[in-house]
Order: structure tokens, then sequence, then C-alpha cells
């Protein structure tokens, strides 16, 4: 089970999609399960430099305490 770190969002892809937005490129890492993003301030920073965050072929089953973005 792979777990969404620090870490793991500095190696993934990220770029500006066909929108010109920032995306970050989640996609086929078998994340499972997305915890405590909350008390980790370093994953917060890294997500509030994208626009979208795509999680798409991974195990996660459900999303929930999702910290507020900006």
């Amino acid at each position: 089970m792979v777990k969404l770190t620090a870490d793991l969002i500095w190696k993934c892809p990220h770029f500006f999609n066909a929108l010109k937005e920032r995306e970050l490129d989640l996609r086929g890492n078998k994340i499972a399960v997305i915890e405590n993003l909350g008390a980790t301030e370093v994953c917060i920073t890294l997500f509030d430099q994208f626009d979208t965050i795509d999680l798409s072929d991974n195990e996660i089953v459900k999303l929930d305490n999702f910290p507020y973005l900006k």
C-alpha cells in the first residue's frame, strides 16, 4: 500500500494541462488511503501549488477529511 507523502508528490509528474491549469499527476500509484494531510504542512503547501490533482487509477475507495486548499 502506497501512502500519499510529500516525497511522492515531488516525484510525480506535474505539468500544465490542456486547460492551462497546473496539474499534479498521481495516476496509477496504487494509493489506497489519503490520510492526515492536514497534519502535514508540507503536503498542504505542495497541494496548494496545483489547480488539478489526478487521482485516477488508484485504489482509493473513499475520499474523506480532505483539507481545504486555497
